[in-house]
């Protein structure tokens, strides 16, 4: 009988390995993160278990992981209960514990806590308050519609490492630092996510945090879905969506679909209640969606330099708050971009208010030469074709 089951065992994870080796990466990075190759041509591996997973990404091995089945990380590592605070943003705690949603209180991370905010106890899934450590060299691909990292992220923390088709959700929603679903450190760069979905998660969906070592990425195709019971805006719309704080950091997002969010979609640059006031990002934003935001998609800070073009934005409250640092959203057919290196015109947007304004065409054409290193050779849609084909490809289950 041990003989048997041992070989079915075998058998069982050969199947798997040959299945998942016919399985392979889905096109390549545009933009910033164009040189990432992730673990390249290693044979992949599925992970048995969840602690497997976490072992494979955390070796100093190239590693294509493939995953086709959900890793669940919930209880892993046991309950943690402390005392936390209610800050002024959860103005509808009535139903907040009780099983039907409400607003956010916080775990007193970081000291997070002021002395004026309320204490109440909280209790939170353990695992989901740090990510897993991914070291360089690694390709996390989900296979058709079924990979699922529940209950913790992914703490990427190392250069070349391609995530694709993968669903990360369900950690401590209920709770300011609850956990971050990607967080990117100082070392991380070429780094490619693509065709991720991110949903019910307690803080930050991405977070590239205040590293001083320049960083390329690409964002592409994925999904952020906000839909929560616990909202810190109390409006049913996740807050905390996306984090760019980097001191030199160069970021393509494009073909994304950001919805039911209320702020930070992104956050660009430092601003006065950070530290992060020499932050250099620079963030080109490419055939995204927007839809159903009641609040504010970019929140643009100083030393940040934006270009936006050929995006959707619908039903939108305010799609850019202020315009702080260099932001420039055409606003006309024959614009500013083709006196600048791009030598081409950028594509205007739907919906969002141009920067008409920005007169001074040599400033304009400044914020587009920024962007002459990105190579992004890929066509630019209008931001109407934009959102079908967002709606039609973004997420999990589409490559």
């Amino acid at each position: 009988m041990r003989l048997t089951g041992g070989l079915f065992v075998a058998l069982a994870t050969v199947t798997m390995t040959a299945v998942s080796a016919q399985v392979k990466l889905t096109g390549t990075a545009r933009g910033y993160g164009r040189h990432t190759t992730g673990g390249g041509e290693t044979a992949p591996i599925v992970p048995a278990s969840p602690a497997h997973l976490a072992q494979l990404l955390a070796d100093q091995h190239p590693r294509v992981i493939h995953l086709n089945r959900e890793y669940n990380f919930k209880h892993t590592e046991g309950t943690t209960t402390a005392l936390g605070c209610r800050p002024p943003s959860n103005t509808c705690p009535a139903r907040a514990g009780a099983g039907g949603g409400g607003g956010q209180d916080a775990i007193n991370a970081v000291n997070w806590c002021l002395p004026s905010y309320p204490k109440v106890p909280v209790t939170y899934d353990t695992a989901g308050t740090r990510g897993m450590p991914v070291a360089a060299n690694k390709t996390i691909r989900g296979i058709g519609a079924a990979a699922v990292i529940r209950g913790k992220g992914l703490w990427l923390n190392s250069p070349n490492v391609i995530v694709q088709n993968v669903h990360i959700t369900d950690i401590n929603e209920q709770y300011i630092w609850g956990g971050d679903a990607l967080y990117f450190n100082d070392k991380s760069t070429n780094i490619w996510i693509d065709h991720v979905k991110i949903s019910h998660i307690g803080r930050q969906f991405l977070a590239l945090d205040a590293g001083v070592v320049p960083r390329h990425v690409t964002i592409s195709n994925s999904e952020f879905d906000g839909r929560s019971a616990f909202s810190a805006s109390c409006n049913g719309a996740h807050y905390w969506t996306a984090l760019f704080l980097g001191t030199a950091d160069s970021i393509t997002f494009h073909g994304n679909w950001l919805h039911d969010i209320s702020g930070r979609g992104p956050k660009i640059g430092g601003g006065p209640t950070t530290t992060t006031t020499t932050s250099k990002t620079k963030l080109h934003a490419v055939n995204n969606l927007w839809s159903d935001v009641p609040g504010h998609a970019f929140d643009t800070h100083d030393g940040a330099t934006v270009l936006i073009e050929g995006n959707f934005f619908k039903n939108v409250d305010t799609p850019i708050l202020g315009h702080a640092g260099s932001v420039y959203i055409p606003a006309t057919k024959n614009n500013a971009c083709r006196f600048s290196p791009l030598k081409r015109a950028c594509v205007r947007n739907n919906n969002i208010l141009a920067t008409a304004g920005m007169a001074d065409v040599a400033a304009a054409a400044a914020v587009a030469a920024a962007f002459v290193d990105e190579a992004y050779a890929a066509p630019i849609t209008t931001g109407r074709l934009a959102m079908a084909d967002v709606r039609n490809n973004a997420g999990v289950g589409k490559i």
